[in-house]
């Protein structure tokens, strides 16, 4: 350590990483190398064996260094073809031996480790440099580390050889990565109907196209994910019918009525599928009237029967439904298209939810209708809304001095235009914000 000694002062002393910034911050090779000597710490030696360039001292390291980081960074530097196979065919640690294996360019040196090394990481490393089609079939029917075989499978461009692998291999992970290189859809159909793995169909179905196929996975495969991909590319109505009418999965059943455009099949869907959501979707993408007249009469979920009446316009049928339907949404809905002025006060009057009777009270235009609603009506959402609609200054006086709801009584001074009861309510009212609002119209008139 004299030299380290002599340019850095009590080296030894410092912390083992901020030697490693020393190394970064030198390429004095006579210090790097006898760093990559002489240093306790392997990980310190391996980052000044990053930096020499002498090939000499490399091959020195790359033999003699215990530490397997240090001496297979070592190799990673190394040119000499005759002593990577030296290295590669040493009793050197597995590490050092397999970068020497990946460096090395001589077939049969490479075949030869492949085949017979006892350390899987060197045959895998060997591997990856065979481009013997037959050799590499071998090894990934036959090696005994299924890491090698896998690394052979992803070499081999033979589709005979992955078909086989794909088709009759134990291994799940070799029949995965065999299915990854091949695009033969033949073999890949075998793979997606009949594989047990859910990962090995999985990667096949991602590249399949033939219709037949893709409608029996759609229809039969355990998993929604196969099923989904399949969904992606199928075209067949029939088939999106029937996956949308009894696929497991809800999402799966959701996303196949979205592609069906064929009228007929999406009635169908619409007045028979078990979801209803599925028959929801299909609903909305029908206009038939007549469709829709039979889905409010038959369908047990209000949401649909909501959305298929404000397709009709049959004012006597939304009559009926506005005065007999369960559900007050529908009933709600059926308002919209309801133009007939007896009808409307009807519900307005008597129907039992106040949304509904606010929608019917929105239409009306008899006068005496709404200013009975406006003083007398128990709700007050329906109060307010009848004393918007009317300009008759002394109805407005009475509500304005009589209604026990402080909101409509300030509502009703917008519309009174006599100083001398806006002074009186000014005075009098119990409640600040109405005895504040007749003072601002009193002002606003002086204005």
């Amino acid at each position: 350590m004299e030299l380290l000694d002599r340019l850095i002062p009590k080296y030894k002393d410092i912390n083992w990483m901020k030697r490693i910034d020393i190394i970064r911050k030198t390429d004095d090779q006579a210090l790097l190398e006898e760093i990559a000597r002489k240093e306790e710490e392997g990980i310190v030696r391996k980052y000044a064996v990053k930096k020499i360039n002498d090939q000499s001292v490399l091959i020195d390291i790359a033999y003699n260094d215990p530490h397997w980081e240090s001496s297979s960074e070592a190799v990673k530097k190394i040119d000499n073809q005759d002593v990577l196979i030296d290295i590669a065919y040493s009793k050197l640690k597995a590490s050092p031996r397999s970068k020497a294996a990946e460096r090395i360019k001589d077939q049969n040196v490479l075949i030869d480790l492949a085949q017979n090394d006892k350390e899987y990481q060197v045959r895998r490393a060997a591997v990856k440099g065979i481009d013997d089609p037959f050799v590499l079939k071998e090894l990934a029917l036959n090696d005994p580390d299924s890491s090698v075989q896998m690394e052979a499978a992803k070499k081999i461009n033979d589709g005979e050889a992955l078909a086989e692998i794909a088709l009759k291999d134990r291994s799940e992970f070799k029949r995965l990565e065999a299915t990854r290189h091949i695009d033969d859809e033949k073999i890949l159909s075998q793979i997606v109907l009949n594989d047990p793995d859910f990962y090995v169909r999985l990667e096949a179905s991602k590249k399949i196209t033939d219709e037949k196929t893709l409608a029996e996975m759609g229809k039969n495969d355990f998993y929604w994910q196969i099923r989904s991909n399949a969904l992606n590319k199928i075209t067949d109505e029939k088939v999106l019918a029937y996956m949308a009418c009894n696929d497991p999965n809800p999402s799966t059943r959701y996303e196949a009525v979205k592609k069906i455009n064929d009228k007929a099949i999406l009635v169908d869907i619409a007045l028979n599928a078990f979801d209803w959501k599925v028959r929801l979707c299909a609903c909305r993408r029908i206009d038939d009237e007549e469709v829709m007249t039979k889905i409010v009469k038959k369908d047990t979920c209000w949401r649909i029967r909501r959305n298929a009446v404000g397709k009709i316009t049959n004012e006597t049928f939304l009559e009926e439904i506005a005065f007999n339907e369960p559900a007050w949404r529908v009933r709600l809905e059926s308002i919209k298209n309801i133009e007939d002025e007896s009808a409307l006060i009807y519900i307005a009057l008597n129907d039992s939810n106040w949304h509904v009777r606010r929608q019917a009270l929105s239409k009306i235009k008899d006068k005496s209708i709404l200013e009975d609603i406006a003083q007398n009506d128990p709700i007050f959402e329906l109060r307010k809304l009848a004393v918007r609609m009317i300009n008759d200054e002394s109805v407005l006086r009475k509500i304005a001095k009589n209604d026990p709801e402080w909101k409509i009584r300030r509502l009703a001074i917008r519309n009174i235009e006599n100083t001398d009861i806006l002074k009186d309510i000014a005075m009098n009212d119990s409640n600040i914000d109405v005895r504040l609002a007749a003072s601002d119209k009193i002002t606003d008139k002086s204005d």
